[in-house]
């Protein structure tokens, strides 16, 4: 690279940065402040005069004032990214299946993938094309998550059929502390129902909408798997399999993903750039002898080798920024022009954005942007700490760096979504991440011989199966070992937010040499710690009620300072997932550790006291009674063949708190019931985990 262009300044060497921030600002904004039309029409519509009208009729004054044309660029785009945000969010628009959500709705739909085996059901990704209002087919938008009861037989069921179905329910979040908001997440992808289906009951239509590209997509990866689950008949090996080379994650088994989380090798049953890296890899050394006037050629078979894999892996966020990289260093290399990966990074970043603004929330698109931003950074700086001549030594040293550079910027997108840090990733990348190349390419010779012979694909899977079941062991055995995993983190996302700020501001202090940024970087670390310090006082004056949203499960925390007792069902701490996804977020967020019992909290069959307050708990047709004064509410649990009123009459004033272990249908009829007296209890599958002071 030549010595001029290495002096000059990093932000100009990466125009495409001062497009992002804005976009992700105009994104930003409308999802959460729900801009309205009106404001951004007419910032827009100033903006564009500006940039437009301004450099071409006002010559001198453009040149003596430039800044104006530059913020009102800045503020143009700031406003596509809002008018983007709006058209994303299909909710907003009359037609939407969210507002036709009922039990007796009919739907006419169209299923976008086969049926997928999950614990007690298949489910399948369908259209909603249509449902029955008013004596006629309205047009509606969105997707729906269906759901169909397991039976004898998997559905007859395949990509492109119609259907009808009836009743739709709404896609709610557990809505328990600190955990996972689900119903956004579908939403953010257009999904904003799901139905219930007794096998069977459904009507199929004799049309079908199908997608030329689509359907090759799919026949791809169903000959994939099956011959992978073929030649790789191990269950948890089969599975590894094809979550690296198509990027099926359904068969993976929890506690070996989870012993990959706590390792830091995630990444490697997740497709990534890491894959499609490999791939490139390989390309270029199949093609590293053809003769450079053919460069067009060698460039139109990588790309198309490259996005046929993008697209059969399932185009997630991760593989998308990779494929869009590799296809701007193909052409850039082909047409002998330079460029900056930073650069290319934010050009990308921008395109994915355009089509789909959402990918801002998509923690493969953080994780997979925020690595490659650090190893672009950091990898130089690590790597020039220590000098290593020896050739075997210098290739893991370059390793150790490039995995301690990728830390770095995706340290506190792992915090905050995991909230844990793997301690061990340098030694499980080391091996892992190598091994697993390994794996990628013996793959997808197998998927190449197969179509050749049996016989030699049988050998080859025995292979490469000896290799999964390695790179297995030696995930499990490093997740054995103590301290691998720097637990119970819990960070908001101002905090995230300084702290990445920090890292960056730090980043260029290391390329720039100016003290400003590393004073503005120990401010923003120093704000965050102040935050974390105000938090963790807050926590210690707790005393909180907690009564979670289990489906089937009674779960209670009494929460006093930094413990809690839990009082409910102990099948849910032998169960690692219920415990997890449930209690875990909350307590993580809490800052509270389990003890047997604390000091003023007692039990009984239909009472838990605390200290001068009590919690009458109905578990069945008896309704105890209790002074109402001194009761803090009403806990209705186990589906008891009451009626509210019946508990009205003894607690009038006092809150009634319905949990999630109880039917359906009774909860709908409490529900009704409610609206007739008027009553408002707190409903925890409806309204989310109920938390109060005490």
């Amino acid at each position: 690279m030549p010595a001029s262009y290495q002096t000059i300044p990093l932000l100009r060497r990466i125009p495409f940065l001062r497009l992002l921030i804005p976009l992700c600002i105009g994104i930003l904004l409308q999802w959460y402040y729900n801009i309205a039309h009106p404001i951004w029409w007419l910032v827009a519509t100033v903006t564009l005069t500006i940039v437009v009208i301004l450099p071409k009729y006002t010559f001198k004054w453009h040149y003596k004032y430039p800044w104006i044309t530059g913020a009102s660029l800045q503020c143009f785009i700031t406003m596509l990214g809002i008018q983007l945000c709006w058209l994303h969010q299909w909710n907003k628009q009359p037609n939407c299946i969210q507002h036709f959500i009922s039990d007796t709705t009919y739907t006419h739909i169209t299923l976008l993938e086969p049926p997928v085996k999950k614990t007690r059901s298949y489910k399948i990704l369908a259209k909603a094309n249509a449902v029955w209002q008013a004596q006629q087919w309205q047009a509606t938008t969105g997707y729906i998550l269906l759901y169909i009861t397991q039976a004898d037989s998997t559905p007859n069921l395949h990509y492109g059929q119609t259907l009808i179905i009836k009743g739709l329910q709404p896609i709610r979040n557990a809505g328990n502390p600190g955990s996972f908001n689900y119903a956004t997440y579908t939403a953010q992808q257009h999904i904003y129902a799901q139905a219930f289906i007794p096998y069977g009951k459904w009507q199929l239509l004799p049309t079908s909408s199908t997608n030329t590209l689509q359907t090759f997509i799919l026949s791809i990866r169903q000959k994939a798997t099956k011959t992978l689950q073929l030649y790789i008949p191990e269950k948890d090996e089969a599975a590894i399999a094809t979550a690296l080379l198509i990027g099926a994650r359904d068969y993976l088994d929890r506690e070996l993903v989870q012993a990959y989380s706590n390792t830091g090798v995630v990444h490697i049953i997740a497709i990534s750039g890491l894959h499609l890296g490999m791939i490139y890899g390989l390309l270029q050394l199949l093609f590293r002898k053809v003769p450079h006037r053919y460069r067009w050629f060698k460039a139109i078979v990588s790309l198309l080798v490259l996005w046929l894999f993008t697209l059969v892996a399932g185009a997630a966020p991760s593989i998308l920024r990779s494929a869009i990289m590799f296809s701007c260093i193909i052409v850039a290399d082909s047409m002998q022009r330079k460029h900056y990966l930073l650069n290319t990074l934010a050009g990308a970043a921008c395109v994915m954005l355009l089509f789909n603004p959402f990918y801002l929330w998509d923690l493969g698109f953080q994780l997979s942007f925020g690595a490659v931003s650090s190893i672009a950074l950091f990898q130089k700086p690590i790597s020039q700490l220590i000098y290593v001549t020896q050739p075997l030594l210098h290739y893991i040293w370059q390793m150790l760096a490039l995995t301690l550079a990728a830390q770095a910027l995706t340290l506190p997108f792992i915090v905050y979504h995991f909230h844990q840090f793997p301690l061990v990733f340098l030694i499980s990348n080391l091996l892992a991440v190598p091994v697993s190349g390994v794996v990628l390419y013996g793959l997808m010779l197998l998927l190449f011989i197969a179509c050749i012979s049996s016989t030699v694909a049988t050998y080859i899977g025995i292979a490469v199966q000896a290799c999964i079941w390695w790179l297995n062991q030696f995930v499990a055995g490093i997740n054995q070992l103590p301290f691998t995993t720097l637990q119970q983190l819990y960070i908001t996302i101002p905090e995230a937010t300084l702290l990445l700020l920090s890292l960056i501001l730090v980043a260029a202090f290391i390329y720039r040499k100016e003290k400003q940024y590393l004073y503005i970087g120990a401010t923003s670390l120093l704000l965050m710690l102040t935050s974390r310090s105000i938090h963790y006082y807050q926590c210690s004056q707790q005393q909180k009620i907690i009564v979670y949203n289990v489906p089937k499960h009674t779960a209670i925390d009494v929460v006093q300072g930094f413990e809690h007792q839990f009082i409910g069902d102990t099948a849910l701490l032998k169960d690692d997932f219920l415990r997890n996804f449930h209690l875990q977020p909350s307590r993580i967020m809490h800052r509270t550790d389990q003890v047997v019992s604390l000091p003023h909290a007692t039990t009984q069959a239909h009472l838990i006291w605390l200290g001068k307050q009590g919690i009458v708990v109905v578990n069945s047709s008896y309704i105890p009674v209790y002074d109402s004064r001194n009761i803090k509410f009403v806990l209705i649990t186990k589906n008891p063949p009451i009626a509210l009123r019946q508990i009205t009459k003894h607690y009038a004033q006092t809150p009634i708190v319905i949990d999630g272990n109880n039917s359906y249908k009774r909860l709908q009829r409490w529900k009704s019931e409610a609206d007739s007296l008027p009553l408002q209890p707190h409903i925890t599958p409806f309204d989310g985990a109920y938390v109060v002071n005490y």
